[in-house]
């Protein structure tokens, strides 16, 4: 993946996402966007940085899996729109795919309904930005088609359908509320093996977000194993 401008310059830029999440009430997500995308902090960024995830410093490196547990209404899905549509069009894929594969910017949720609510943001965000909205090749109902051979599709989370694709991003939203049972047909755990292998080849983000829910499931092992030091 080559970066062909910075999340920084992408969210001051509104030729960009300048527009996408804008003002003091956004900072926090900027701010986070930008640590997830491996670029430095400001020392006023970094104090936001540790009182949210408490760790003391940015990962210095585009993230492998991020994971933000957060209320209804907080903007997680608009923010992991922002990053995936970042990353979809404002970030060069042409040297980890082969000749006639595409990319997949990939948005899931427990139902295809869900996951259309992330897709509506990345979507209106690409036609807001002329610049932007001059990558679309195709539109349908649950994909749009960009050039450089990447394509933003909506999917139900089921680990039976996730498999034979080549992703660039995941955005799994809500995914606390997957069957999360060893004895569940479509479990949590179950869908990240199967979704894992899309991304190795071009080592691209697992975005996971969600409201709280019970202290059991991927989620919560993650938060237990991962947030703070």
């Amino acid at each position: 993946m080559n970066k062909l401008v910075t999340m920084r310059e992408a969210l001051r830029d509104r030729h960009l996402l300048g527009d996408a999440l804008p003002g003091d009430s956004w900072s926090a997500w900027r701010t986070l966007l930008i640590a997830a995308a491996g670029e430095a902090l400001t020392d006023d960024e970094r104090q936001t940085f540790k009182a949210l995830t408490g760790r003391d410093r940015e990962p210095g490196a585009m993230i492998e899996t991020l994971l933000v547990v957060a209320g209804r209404r907080s903007g997680k899905t608009k923010a992991m729109a922002v990053l995936s549509i970042y990353l979809a069009t404002l970030c060069d894929w042409s040297g980890d795919l082969s000749l006639g594969e595409r990319g997949l910017a990939l948005f899931m949720a427990p139902t295809e309904r869900q996951a259309g609510v992330a897709h509506r943001y990345a979507e209106a965000i690409v036609d807001h930005v002329p610049l932007l909205q001059g990558l679309i090749e195709n539109r349908t109902a649950n994909a749009l088609a960009l050039k450089r051979s990447i394509d933003l599709e909506t999917q139900p989370a089921s680990w039976r359908f996730s498999r034979g694709f080549t992703s660039v991003s995941i955005a799994l939203d809500e995914c606390a509320f997957l069957y999360c049972s060893d004895e569940a047909a479509n479990s949590d755990t179950e869908l990240l093996i199967v979704l894992r292998p899309s991304l190795s080849t071009t080592n691209g983000p697992m975005l996971l977000t969600s409201s709280p829910s019970n202290m059991e499931g991927v989620v919560y092992r993650l938060w237990k194993r991962h947030h703070g030091a």
